[in-house]
């Protein structure tokens, strides 16, 4: 689903910063004049918040991929819509034609 997903992208995000704070000689910390005890500190709930999204992806992806493969094998495109539809078909109904089960 679209939310486990967003999740996920927000882990991705927080962990590309988890290791700026504990770089003790970090010139980030330097030029904002962050104490290192403090950038620890922040370091430690970053990390609290990492855990606690990344479980609840791996628990909404679950969610998903179970509810995707709840009738068996996954649906595939055969190809067979091309854009043109049947008189009296819908293209929702044209385009439904076009998937199948393997």
């Amino acid at each position: 689903g679209k939310i486990p997903r967003g999740l996920g992208g927000m882990v991705v995000g927080m962990l590309t910063i988890q290791l700026f704070p504990v770089s003790r000689n970090s010139v980030l910390l330097g030029l904002f004049g962050i104490p290192f005890e403090r950038a620890l500190k922040f370091h430690k709930k970053l990390g609290l918040w990492i855990l606690i999204l990344m479980t609840a992806h791996m628990l909404g992806m679950w969610v998903a991929h179970s509810q995707y493969y709840r009738h068996g094998a996954p649906l595939v495109w055969n190809g067979a819509y091309t854009g043109h539809y049947a008189k009296g078909d819908s293209m929702r109904d044209s385009i439904k034609k076009g998937w199948e089960r393997p």
